[in-house]
């Protein structure tokens, strides 16, 4: 005669009904594994879940970001955030990053930016300053969270924002916008460190002549920062930066026309990180939005694409301008518009985005992801 027994499994909210059908010849010892397994279920499982939290906090402290790229005599650039004002699932907002011998730089901060840097790793605690090229959004939306985070995080010390005459009023707003938070989080021990930390400090410059460059910024062993203006109007003024260390410079365009002033100080840089628009991408865009004339959001990216063509530049402006300039490596960054998934990015948007710039620039070119990372040997 069979006897019927039925075990309930639970494992992880799971339930799992096991029917054994017993029979006088089924053997104990196997019955009692059974038994054993099933009661050791939640040890395991309390395991495995205390190694992935312990894992996810380790992941998620300072002591695992790339500290040591603050001292191993390298200049690292990384390429934080890469896309532009319109949504790219692939790419955050403009961001730069530059860190080298106890110096981590922020340049620009568009929208999600500051969630890409703490997922990349970088020293959040250890920022020393942060610059803004221009006052569009999709450049600075970040900045509060920037300023917020890397004293969460653990900063103890000030920390100065820098650009073109009308940044101080920017982090005054800034700092107002944030102030709630940086004083519950301040209560509730949040910041490891004075909550004046929490507040960033505006510092702003005039707008440079042509061919004229303005010390902005003296970090660390000797790195100097300048900046020079860029042609982005009607946005006035706007910068591009120039960052000298140890023998070696690179230059962030932030966002301009085709700029003969952003030529000159590129001479000779290492690396020339440019923002880049597609306008061939841009016209055949617009040759599909005139086929729906009665379409609303149709007719305003048609007008919104029009309007970025005449104050950005295009793969091959920067191309030219880094050949002229004898750059040694240029980095695309600001992507315009998407170059959407693998299989278009490979046949398609890719090749257009670079078509003709073999053609004037001998030097090495990079479309640059989010995260991308580029070291630069000083010793």
């Amino acid at each position: 005669m069979k006897k019927q027994i039925t075990l309930i499994f639970r494992c992880k909210s799971v339930k799992l009904n096991f029917v054994l059908l017993l029979q006088k010849s089924t053997p104990k010892l196997l019955i009692g594994f059974f038994y054993l397994f099933i009661s050791s279920c939640s040890f395991h499982n309390t395991y495995i879940a205390d190694h992935l939290i312990k894992k996810q906090i380790v992941k998620n402290t300072s002591e695992h970001s790339e500290r040591n790229w603050l001292s191993d005599g390298k200049i690292h650039l990384i390429t934080i955030g890469t896309g532009s004002p319109r949504a790219d699932e692939k790419r955050m907002q403009t961001s730069t990053a530059i860190i080298t011998d106890g110096n981590f730089l922020i340049f620009d901060a568009g929208s999600g930016t500051s969630i890409a840097a703490e997922r990349q790793h970088l020293p959040m605690d250890q920022m020393n300053a942060i610059f803004i090229t221009h006052f569009h959004s999709d450049h600075i939306a970040d900045v509060p969270m920037m300023v917020n985070s890397s004293w969460r995080l653990g900063r103890k010390h000030n920390l100065p924002v820098l650009g073109p005459e009308g940044t101080i009023k920017v982090v005054d707003g800034i700092n107002q916008f944030m102030s709630f938070d940086a004083t519950y989080r301040h209560k509730n021990g949040d910041g490891n460190s004075s909550i004046s930390f929490a507040k960033a400090i505006g510092k702003e410059i005039p707008t440079p002549n042509e061919k004229v460059k303005s010390l902005l910024f003296e970090g660390l062993n000797g790195l100097k920062v300048y900046c020079f203006t860029v042609s982005h109007s009607p946005v006035e003024p706007a910068f591009g930066y120039l960052i000298q260390h140890k023998g070696k410079s690179i230059v962030i365009s932030g966002d301009t026309r085709k700029s003969e002033n952003l030529e000159y100080f590129s001479e000779n840089a290492d690396i020339l990180v440019h923002e880049a628009i597609n306008k061939k991408i841009l016209k055949k865009f617009l040759e599909v939005t005139v086929q729906y004339p009665d379409d609303t959001s149709m007719q305003i990216a048609a007008t919104t694409a029009v309007r970025v063509m005449d104050y950005h530049s295009s793969p091959l402006d920067a191309a030219e301008i880094a050949q002229k300039a004898n750059v040694k490596t240029l980095v695309y960054t600001h992507i315009t518009p998407t170059l959407g998934p693998f299989l278009a990015r490979t046949f398609i948007t890719v090749p257009m985005f670079l078509e003709g710039v073999s053609n004037v620039y001998k030097g090495e070119v990079i479309i640059a992801d989010d995260g991308f990372h580029y070291e630069l040997n000083t010793r």
